[in-house]
């Protein structure tokens, strides 16, 4: 259960930025701003292969995500209010004979962001989020992160403060809208990127408890790289390349890296699409969740 304080938090900064845009845009026409003008979203299911001990063997199988972006204000200016949440659900090994598998851990986050244009190619970010990772306990005397040898905390909560900038096009929606149209393609920018960098809250004057980053984990930064590349496209699908970086500090300053690696197949599509992808992860020393080694292969669906 979220503590009262988070829900604190999560009003105090939405009103900044809600207060923030508002001053910003007190000189534009009313007709000029919008209330909750357009939400999308993005479901995604993948498959994992090439586990490797008995622990990933045990814990992943397969994972179901679901994505939620509201616009909360818009402007004439391009500066919007955004709220966004985000469920996932991991499938591990089953513990009745029934089921080829079962929930294995869950994570939701939410985030509230000002997005703002800075030049007529790039656009930029600020906001908060709060996120939660729970593993579910199993059906088993001993839970299986205990049994397999390796003690993972059962619970993760974290309150973050970030800031990111990057392509216009990096918004998944855009991409897919824009990939598909041949006379569109020459436009569009072979190669998308954002980057964005976070702070983790240890305390927010009296709203939090100094320990704010709930199961033994003392994170302080973290820095996010994400690269898309068009290789192809035409009137039916454009195929893309993307990697996606993230560096983790913790308080004693020791890093963290995950490298994700992902070759997509975006199909064509008007207000809904879709894609496959196949991907690995080459390296990832979180110390969480570490999926290194780890081949996948899936599909989302943007609507």
């Amino acid at each position: 259960m979220i503590h009262p304080k988070r829900h604190t938090i999560a009003l105090l900064l939405t009103a900044a930025l809600l207060a923030a845009e508002t001053t910003s845009a007190a000189d534009e026409p009313s007709a000029g701003r919008q209330w909750f003008p357009e939400s999308h979203g993005m479901s995604q299911i993948r498959f994992f292969s090439n586990q490797e001990g008995e622990l990933e063997k045990k814990r992943f199988v397969t994972e179901a995500v679901l994505k939620w972006e509201y616009m909360i204000l818009a402007t004439a200016s391009g500066r919007n209010v955004w709220w966004d949440v985000t469920f996932s659900a991991g499938m591990g090994e089953s513990v009745a004979d029934s089921l080829p598998f079962a929930p294995i851990d869950t994570t939701y986050a939410s985030s509230a962001y000002l997005e703002s244009p800075l030049t007529d190619r790039l656009t930029y970010r600020a906001g908060w989020q709060h996120a939660c990772y729970h593993l579910i306990y199993k059906d088993n005397a001993i839970p299986w992160y205990h049994s397999s040898g390796v003690n993972v905390e059962p619970d993760v909560y974290f309150n973050k403060l970030f800031i990111g900038l990057g392509s216009r096009t990096i918004r998944g929606y855009e991409q897919h809208r824009n990939a598909f149209h041949r006379e569109g393609a020459t436009s569009l920018n072979r190669l998308a990127w954002y980057v964005e960098g976070g702070h983790y809250l240890q305390s927010l004057f009296d709203l939090m408890e100094p320990q704010a980053i709930h199961g033994g984990n003392d994170w302080a930064w973290d820095l996010t790289v994400e690269l898309k590349y068009l290789l192809y496209t035409n009137r039916a699908f454009a195929l893309f390349l993307n990697n996606r970086t993230v560096m983790l500090l913790d308080g004693a300053n020791d890093d963290y890296w995950r490298d994700v690696v992902e070759l997509e197949c975006m199909l064509r599509g008007g207000k809904y699409t879709g894609s496959l992808f196949a991907g690995a992860t080459p390296i990832d020393e979180h110390p969480r969740d570490a999926r290194e080694g780890l081949l996948e292969l899936g599909a989302r669906f943007v609507f």
